[in-house]
């Protein structure tokens, strides 16, 4: 377990938030990833990274591009499809 200190003086509150806004953002994509989460936590991360209002407000706060967010998320989600999918349903394209 981690130990949770009191901000520092010198430490700004936003500090945190952006810190727990990264975090939220990096765990959507370990369950969008499916090695982690349920089947549920994968639609719901799936969901998210889409671009749902939330994940443009943690992203927001996260100083992180929210399109390039959704963009990458796209990409990941479309390999997991592909990587799913039977062998004989994939295309040979």
């Amino acid at each position: 377990m981690h130990h949770v200190e009191p901000h520092a003086p010198n430490r700004s509150p936003d500090a945190g938030y952006r810190h727990l806004a990264v975090r939220v953002i990096e765990q959507a994509f370990r369950d969008l990833s499916g090695t982690v989460g349920s089947r549920a936590d994968q639609e719901s991360a799936r969901t998210f990274l889409a671009g749902s209002w939330m994940l443009y407000r943690w992203c927001e706060i996260a100083h992180v591009n929210a399109e390039w967010t959704i963009a990458r998320a796209g990409q990941i989600g479309r390999g997991l499809q592909i990587a799913d999918e039977p062998a004989w349903r994939k295309s040979t394209s």
